[in-house]
């Protein structure tokens, strides 16, 4: 139960911008990091 919660946790940081989550390769590694507010594209 705790990593659905947590990972419902993470669903709404995403929706609120507040993290960025970059992952490079198919099954690879993923780094979240928190939203700085600038735009990386």
């Amino acid at each position: 139960m705790e990593k659905v919660v947590t990972f419902l946790a993470l669903l709404e940081l995403i929706k609120r911008k507040e993290v960025h989550i970059i992952q490079t390769t198919n099954f690879g590694e993923i780094t979240i990091t928190k939203y700085d507010g600038r735009d990386s594209a």
